[in-house]
């Protein structure tokens, strides 16, 4: 995790473990990945008003 390579963001989970593969595959020594995950929330208050 001392590689400052990326991967490019991606909704697909395969398409950015296939990149960790490829680096590995070229780095041997870079085995170590950190993941970043954005979650999208929406509410909407069933009585009209937010708490």
């Amino acid at each position: 995790m001392s590689c400052d390579a990326t991967a490019d963001p991606s909704e697909e989970f395969k398409a950015t473990r296939n990149w960790a593969f490829s680096h590995t595959g070229q780095h041997p020594s870079h085995r170590g990945y950190r993941e970043t995950v954005t979650r999208f929330w929406r509410m909407t208050p069933t009585n009209g008003e937010c708490l």
